[in-house]
């Protein structure tokens, strides 16, 4: 019975292009996918049924399992958030991870308040071929925590001291240089950082990276300039209410996070205040104009599903041709021009 490479890929679940890649002897398959593939290739030209190859396929996932840590330091940025950011990010994850064969778990685990001993179980299991760390909520010495963890792992979103494992982070001063510039280019000089008050790694580098390009371009910096206002949209707005009240508007806000864009916004127009004509916006990642009331935000746009994929192909990497020498690779930033930002005529 002649087998098709689309036949061998309805029955395992897989893509077509893998088992192609696979009957080919092309690189890019794990050899465990791989030697499953022709298994399958044999007993389908061997007339046994497809359900069986299915559940006995199915059964071999079971044991290719790349695990995905979501990591809360009850800050609530990784869950019960007010935006799903990690939607795409995980669909990355699946699909490059489908790609070679493997299956893809989600394990949400508090630092504060769960068990690390169970997470360090869960990710040495033998169905574990790899680990993915959501690092957003990381601090400094919480890779230790990992350390019991044997099998390749590598962290998204966070910059460690440790040399141990390989990163993937937003390049946050490049993003804020971006910002800046933009600022400048359109006469605006009087600019105030609104923060968000969430001690976690990007925010924190955004802050730096604000302090440092003020400064190496020879304009006056004071720590007024950052003003944190809140860790989330409902504080940000009440910040902001109150803020504004009390204070002269400057010639621009940056706003480092969509809780502090939301909730800026949002106090802006209770109180009557015009964008751009008031005051200039640029926010931190972009934003459905549902939750900036049809204001077109000019932002720096953070490439959340570009880092994933890059995760993936560390991970791969750490899998397949495992090395003592980590990465730490910086994903740089976009500007997208919306309609906050004004235009001040230059002598």
């Amino acid at each position: 019975m002649r087998v098709k490479a689309v036949d061998i890929a309805r029955a395992m679940g897989l893509s077509k292009a893998t088992v192609s890649l696979a009957l080919n002897g092309k690189p890019g398959v794990s050899e465990g996918t791989r030697k499953d593939i022709f298994e399958c290739k044999k007993q389908l030209e061997s007339g046994i049924p497809v359900a069986n190859t299915v559940r006995q396929y199915q059964n071999l996932l079971d044991g290719h399992e790349i695990k995905v840590l979501l990591v809360s330091n009850g800050l609530k940025n990784i869950k019960n958030a007010e935006m799903d950011l990690w939607t795409d990010v995980n669909a990355v994850f699946e699909k490059n991870a489908r790609e070679k064969g493997f299956t893809l778990g989600i394990m949400y685990i508090d630092f504060i308040n769960d068990s690390i001993e169970e997470m360090i179980s869960e990710c040495n299991m033998d169905r574990v071929a790899g680990v993915i760390v959501m690092g957003t909520e990381l601090q400094e010495g919480d890779e230790e925590k990992f350390y019991k963890i044997n099998k390749p792992l590598v962290i998204y979103d966070c910059e460690l001291t440790t040399v141990k494992y390989s990163c993937v982070m937003i390049n946050n001063r490049q993003g804020i240089a971006l910002a800046l510039e933009e600022l400048f280019k359109n006469g605006l000089e009087n600019i105030i950082y609104l923060g968000n008050s969430m001690y976690m790694y990007n925010y924190t580098s955004r802050r730096r990276g604000f302090k440092d390009i003020l400064e190496k371009s020879g304009r006056a910096f004071s720590e007024d300039y950052i003003v944190p206002v809140g860790s989330s949209v409902e504080e940000c707005y009440e910040f902001m209410l109150d803020y504004l009240q009390k204070n002269e508007l400057p010639e621009a806000f940056i706003m480092d996070s969509y809780h502090v864009s939301i909730g800026t916004i949002r106090a802006l127009r209770e109180l009557g205040r015009e964008i751009p004509e008031d005051v200039s916006l640029i926010g931190v990642d972009i934003l459905p104009a549902y939750m900036t009331g049809s204001c077109k935000l000019t932002s720096v746009k953070v490439p959340h599903s570009e880092r994933a994929y890059w995760v993936m192909q560390l991970l791969f990497k750490e899998m397949f041709e495992p090395s003592p020498l980590k990465s730490r690779l910086y994903t740089n930033c976009s500007l997208i021009k919306g309609e906050t930002v004004k235009q001040v005529k230059l002598t």
